[in-house]
């Protein structure tokens, strides 16, 4: 992951933080789970000598005990995300400051480590993303459990600042036309907060391959298309842009899996 980042820029982070949150407006629920992500950009040609060196990296940090695991999960075109889950934007600052006092444990290994990542990172990105429960889709009884589900299709929608409750309207409807049809394929719905181009919501589909994901997506467009191909003319007229990603969730580059998290940072 590489993480190196200054107390400084966190407290510039949270200045801005009460505005941003006005403008996202992620919905208030008690389930509901801020998240800590860092967005490493890849070329493809690094791609396996930075995933090495990632290994190694959580080998170090596991074995000098760092107090806020991180998860991955990695697209085809070389976004690497990796979370954690946050209680408050304070807590921003336990991360970093943990991340700092660990990687000084770490000393000489610390520096022979970032001297093998140097060349292999194109960008990187903090940003904080809102676990929407209000927003995301959960069935009594999901097709797949968490563990079945290694490809995940990330659908990012800007939405226009005009939006306001109108999106907040359409979306749950959304979600209502899941529940009434008894759809057994689950969504989450991530808002996006500081850091990130707001408006915007970020769609996450998880399937078994690719081929399981379109498949059933072929699936639901006959029994729910319909209705929700009307709700998407509404939504569209929100709409600033769509970009989607595809990948998988990638246990092996993390220090404990998604499909083993807990709702909060308690471990």
């Amino acid at each position: 992951m590489r993480i190196k980042v200054s107390i400084l820029s966190i407290v510039i982070l949270a200045v801005v933080a009460s505005a941003a949150v006005l403008r996202a407006q992620p919905p208030e629920a008690q389930e509901s789970q801020l998240w800590m992500f860092w967005d490493v950009v890849v070329h493809p040609s690094n791609v396996a000598a930075y995933e090495e060196v990632v290994k190694k990296e959580v080998e170090l940090y596991t074995k000098y005990e760092f107090p806020f695991p991180w998860s991955t999960s990695s697209t085809f075109d070389g976004h690497y995300y990796y979370g954690i889950p946050i209680d408050n934007y304070g807590m921003m600052e336990e991360v970093i400051k943990a991340l700092d006092e660990t990687q000084k444990k770490m000393g000489e290994q610390y520096t022979a480590l970032e001297a093998e990542f140097e060349g292999l990172i194109d960008s990187m990105e903090i940003q904080v993303w809102t676990m929407s429960a209000d927003f995301s889709y959960q069935p009594e009884n999901p097709r797949l459990t968490a563990e079945e589900e290694k490809y995940f299709e990330w659908v990012f929608i800007y939405y226009k600042l005009d939006a306001g409750e109108k999106l907040q309207e359409i979306i749950s409807k959304w979600k209502g036309v899941y529940q009434s049809k008894n759809v057994t394929d689950r969504y989450t719905t991530w808002v996006g907060d500081i850091g990130t181009e707001m408006p915007v919501h970020c769609y996450n589909f998880g399937a078994k391959s690719a081929v399981d994901y379109h498949t059933r997506a072929a699936e639901l467009e006959k029994t729910i298309g319909p209705e929700t191909g009307k709700l998407w003319a509404e939504l569209s007229k929100h709409v600033r842009k769509i970009d989607t990603k595809s990948g998988f969730t990638r246990p092996e580059l993390s220090m404990i899996a998604f499909s083993e998290r807990q709702p909060t940072t308690a471990q």
